[in-house]
Parts: C-alpha cells; structure tokens; sequence
C-alpha cells in the first residue's frame, strides 16, 4: 500500500506502525477493535487525504525503507555479527 502512496489505517497490533507509518505521518493508528473509532478515522481521512505530493511523498517513503535494495544489505550485516 505505501508503495502505491496509501495513507494507512493501522491496528495498534501491528508491531511495526510507527515505522510503517513514519511515526502517523503516513498514516493513522487506532486501538484494536475499536471500531467505532475506526469507521471515524476512515471518514476523518477520505475527507483531508489529499492527492498529488503526499501520494508521491508516502511512495518514496516506502522505497527508502522498505525495498529490498535497502534492506538486504542490513540484514546481511545482522547477519555477519551471529
């Protein structure tokens, strides 16, 4: 999702949020089954998502943390110090 530029609506068990989301400023995170809070933050977003640059922002985002290219080689470093 981030790699297409999504703004993400995350559960609190998702471990990593803070990292997906870029500590919530490329995405939100709400209490497990709160779903009343939930249906609010997803109205709250499709309402002042906007389109364009933070499309473009969130997907380099994803690229710089998340590709393979970046993350091969600092999982071969852990790797090297077992």
């Amino acid at each position: 999702a981030l790699a297409n530029g999504c703004y993400l609506i995350l559960s609190d068990r998702v471990s990593p949020y803070e990292e997906f989301t870029c500590k919530e400023r490329f995405g939100k995170v709400i209490g497990s089954g709160d779903v009343e809070g939930l249906a609010q933050m997803i109205e709250n977003v499709t309402r002042s998502y906007c389109a364009g640059e933070v499309v473009d922002e969130i997907a380099q985002y994803a690229a710089q943390k998340f590709s393979w290219e970046n993350i091969i080689p600092k999982v071969y470093e852990g790797l090297k110090n077992i």
